[in-house]
């Protein structure tokens, strides 16, 4: 029974391009849908659960080995599997499944503010301010993984997934934009592909239309119906009048929250060193 292998990542590093990219360079036709979030089961147990999820949650064996007809190999990449790694691991060893495991980490400060920002595009966070937002009790394991920015168990979780599964690969995400040929060589090696093309360029970016929506807060919805003209004119009024809505998340002030995260980030790469790619 599929999936061949899952990616195990704690979000903001790099899953989605690297699934992506995977699929472009190996030619495996990988299903659009890489986050089917099957191996969650019900979400009802979580709060907060974003809305987009009730397109691309896949709940029956047959749809979810749909997926993947015609890929030659089945690669299941949903975020959350990482923040739920015991109900994962519990489900696999009930439907006897017994896949190769990916995991990508992301060091706890720039994860952080980058999940963050990508939380205030989506609109599912409305507190502009990190620190805030780490100062409210959101340690209910209930509450959905996105919106809880100071629990990131990586060692425990790499422990748990290395336990479980015999043939696991481990990436961090300042390899995966400082190397990617090399990430990308080992990853189709772990998964026994031939890449028929050269790796592309793993480049930083971030998408005009986020950068706009953050900067414009409530004035965004009326912005997006101007011509394009009338938008440039409207963005630079605002900013002169000082209305630019800034995300706020200085590090100096962050990091006081993130002691469990960064320690557990430190004791990972102590402990297992030999495992990261490069």
């Amino acid at each position: 029974m599929i999936p061949d292998c899952i990616l195990f990542s704690c979000g903001r590093a790099g899953s989605t391009s690297l699934y992506f990219y995977l699929d472009q360079i190996a030619k495996l036709d990988l299903p659009k849908n890489k986050e089917p979030h099957f191996w969650l089961g019900d979400l009802s147990r979580w709060k907060n659960v974003p809305k987009v999820l009730e397109s691309i949650k896949v709940a029956e064996t047959a749809e979810y080995e749909a997926l993947y007809t015609g890929s030659r190999k089945s690669i299941d990449a949903s975020v959350a599997y990482y923040h739920n790694v015991d109900v994962v691991i519990d489900r696999l060893g009930q439907a006897n499944v017994r896949p190769k495991a990916v995991v990508l980490v992301r060091e706890p400060v720039q994860w952080a503010k980058s999940l963050h920002v990508e939380n205030m595009y989506q609109g599912l966070e409305n507190e502009r301010d990190l620190e805030v937002c780490m100062s409210e009790d959101r340690s209910d394991p209930a509450i959905w993984w996105q919106l809880r920015y100071t629990s990131v168990r990586y060692a425990e979780v790499y422990e748990q997934i290395r336990s479980a599964f015999s043939d696991v690969l481990l990436i961090d995400h300042s390899t995966f934009e400082s190397q990617p040929d090399l990430v990308f060589d080992r990853l189709c090696r772990f998964l026994d592909v031939e890449p028929l093309s050269t790796a592309p360029t793993v480049r930083h970016h971030t998408r005009k239309g986020r950068l706009d929506r953050l900067q414009l807060g409530p004035y965004y919805r009326f912005w997006k119906r101007l011509p394009s003209g009338l938008r440039s004119q409207l963005l630079t009024f605002l900013q002169r009048r000082g209305q630019d809505f800034p995300i706020v998340n200085d590090s100096a002030k962050i990091v006081p929250y993130l002691g469990e995260s960064i320690e557990s980030y430190a004791k990972l790469h102590d402990l297992y060193q030999e495992d990261f790619i490069g």
